[in-house]
């Protein structure tokens, strides 16, 4: 796309499968893999509906702000050193986003055949024998394992909403997109729906220069 142009893409429903056109400014670099991410919006707010409340009264319901689940605006698998996964595990709350790069299929456990019973499976499981789908899950090996968290007495409602994007380790910027819920009574998440998968034709973090990546000034951001 054009370096000034601009777009809206909005994520509602049952996706499908979709590919993105034009996510970048100046294409893809052959070699790298990597092009530059344009001035765009990821919209997710159909599924990220969590409320707060000042007063208790539905008069004063205010919508959470979306971001991302890291202090340093961007995704946590390339604000690290190297641009490895963290070896914590990554707290997921009311209205957030985590992107996962980390994702290492195996012979039977793949990322076409990823389920949401398996990814609910693995992120409640603490990394315990049994519980991984392939890296997922593993808090040493990878940011997979993602734990909820209370939002206090604020949030309208007990259920927090949240969106994990799960690239695919052989087809690089393609994702799935899952929606958690979770209880703030609860540590662990309730549900885990994939509601499908989007290409954007290149990975949406560059870890050699997180400055390129979704979540930077002037670059795609997520709609708050």
């Amino acid at each position: 796309s054009h370096s000034d142009s601009k777009n809206t893409i909005g994520f509602e429903g049952t996706l499908g499968k979709n590919t993105i056109v034009n996510f970048f400014t100046n294409g893809i670099d052959v070699a790298t893999g990597v092009g530059t991410v344009g001035h765009h919006i990821l919209d997710f707010t159909s599924y990220l509906t969590n409320e707060v409340s000042t007063s208790g009264s539905a008069l004063s319901n205010d919508h959470i702000d979306i971001g991302f689940a890291t202090t340093t605006g961007i995704n946590n698998d390339i604000a690290t050193a190297g641009g490895v996964n963290p070896t914590t595990a990554v707290d997921l709350t009311e209205n957030q986003v985590h992107i996962i790069t980390g994702f290492i299929a195996d012979e039977t456990d793949t990322w076409d055949g990823m389920t949401g019973t398996d990814i609910l499976t693995a992120i409640n499981g603490g990394g315990a024998t049994g519980t991984l789908y392939a890296n997922l899950g593993d808090a040493v090996n990878s940011a997979s394992a993602v734990s909820a968290v209370s939002a206090g007495a604020s949030l309208v409602g007990t259920v927090q909403h949240s969106i994990l994007l799960i690239e695919n380790s052989k087809n690089e910027g393609e994702y799935k997109v899952v929606h958690l819920t979770s209880d703030i009574n609860s540590i662990d998440f309730a549900s885990a729906t994939i509601v499908g998968t989007v290409d954007f034709g290149a990975s949406i973090t560059d870890s050699t220069n997180p400055a390129n990546s979704i979540g930077n000034a002037n670059l795609a951001q997520l709609i708050i």
